[in-house]
Order: structure tokens, then sequence, then C-alpha cells
């Protein structure tokens, strides 16, 4: 029973480890830079929230 038991504890810690690191990770804000503009269509970015959307191409 105690080493059932002191299995869970060494998860949960491991878990909270990893969550941890990802969270100080996450305080940078996020962006993406792109060398040049799309060419074609199924090159661009979808944007949107599921109802209203759009695909810019750049130019």
């Amino acid at each position: 029973m105690k080493l059932m038991y002191l299995k869970q504890l060494t998860v949960i810690a491991c878990f909270s480890l990893l969550i941890g690191k990802n969270a100080t990770a996450q305080q940078k804000p996020l962006s993406l830079w792109y060398d040049k503009p799309a060419k074609i269509w199924e090159e661009t970015l979808p944007l949107g929230n599921g109802k209203l959307g759009m695909t810019p191409d750049g130019e």
C-alpha cells in the first residue's frame, strides 16, 4: 500500500514540475514572422473564430 502511494506521489510531483516549467515558458508573447507573402491560396493562414473568417495573402 505504501509503495502504491509513493508511486502516485512521484507521478503527481513530476506532472507538477512539468506544468510549472510550461507555465513560465508561456509568459512571453508568441508571434509569427514570414519572409515573403503567400503566392497561392493554400499558403495563406486562415484567421477567424469559426463563424467569420479570412485568409490574407499579404499583398
